[in-house]
């Protein structure tokens, strides 16, 4: 934990959701951050996993204090503690309840006003295969892997 919380202190934090099998919606929780420690003169890109949290329900609110919780996990007090003064970026599917300004991103950005919000390329992907494929075969496929 102390290795992480110390990489991190240079950290660009990515949170991302998924959902089980059982339809069950957990936050899973990813630093991106630049390590410029490495062995050559080159900055290397590094991601680690931090949590995952289930929240109490699947309002902003609900996603917010599983962001709190991952934070404390690693030793960080609040969102807005110190730590996270370098914290410039957070990405997320793009549902009302992450983007809106009255959602997550909302409550994120009161209390860290500088943080750069990005929709998750992955589920954009996703989301425009899912558009083009749309009354074909794969439908079927999508359904049977969900």
């Amino acid at each position: 934990r102390e290795e992480l919380k110390k990489q991190l202190q240079q950290a660009k934090f990515l949170m991302d959701g998924s959902t089980d099998s059982g339809n069950i919606d957990d936050e899973l929780f990813l630093a991106v951050f630049c390590d410029v420690d490495g062995m050559d003169e080159r900055v290397h890109t590094r991601m680690k996993f931090l949590a995952v949290e289930r929240p109490n329900d699947a309002t902003a609110s609900g996603l917010f204090q599983c962001l709190q919780c991952c934070l404390h996990k690693i030793g960080v007090k609040a969102i807005d503690a110190e730590e996270c003064k370098r914290l410039v970026g957070i990405g997320t599917d793009g549902t009302n309840t992450n983007i809106a300004s009255a959602g997550l991103k909302g409550l994120v950005e009161s209390q860290v006003p500088w943080v750069f919000w990005m929709w998750c390329i992955a589920h954009r992907v996703e989301l425009a295969i899912k558009d083009a494929l749309k009354s074909t075969t794969f439908d079927l496929i999508d359904e049977m892997l969900l």
